[in-house]
């Protein structure tokens, strides 16, 4: 950058008192809190019926850890029929019930090379996480995982113990 260019953009912003730029990191600061509280919130729900299970499931969980306040897994599910999956839930159980995970597909390429899908649209990858008050004490018994078909059936697809961090 030339001299010129830094000295007027020393000078523009010399004219901003302190107390702005105060006020707009503590906004940032603000929003940025607000947007993960809302992405990882969870409520509690009941658990969908386990009678669907079909052979056709294949799942795995890649990492399932918990603590107090944090929860956080990652995997990959699929639905090999021709109704496929059209949504992936998670459920942490525990001894004060259920709560729902806001759950995120992921495109994988890894497992697609695996099942050897060859289709790039195929967001079989999943991630969840969550956070709440004695999370681990509450609901740290077991992860469900049930997928919904393009029908809006849900099969269940089995449980992962997660492991303490």
């Amino acid at each position: 950058m030339s001299n010129a260019l830094v000295e007027k953009i020393q000078e523009i912003a010399l004219r901003f008192p302190p107390l702005l730029y105060g006020l707009a990191i503590a906004l940032s600061i603000v929003i940025g809190g607000a947007l993960f509280i809302s992405n990882n919130t969870t409520h509690r729900a009941a658990l969908p019926l386990q009678d669907n299970y079909i052979p056709q499931i294949k799942a795995n969980f890649d990492k399932c850890e918990i603590n107090s306040l944090w929860l956080s897994i990652s995997g990959w599910a699929l639905l090999d029929l021709p109704d496929n999956t059209i949504k992936i839930h998670l459920f942490a159980t525990g001894p004060a019930g259920s709560i729902k995970l806001t759950t995120r597909r992921l495109y994988r390429k890894d497992v697609s090379d695996f099942l050897k899908i060859k289709s790039d649209y195929h967001l079989h990858g999943f991630s969840a996480s969550g956070i709440r008050y004695k999370l681990q004490e509450n609901f740290g018994t077991s992860v469900k995982l049930y997928l919904e078909d393009s029908k809006g059936v849900m099969h269940y697809g089995g449980e992962n113990v997660c492991s303490a961090k």
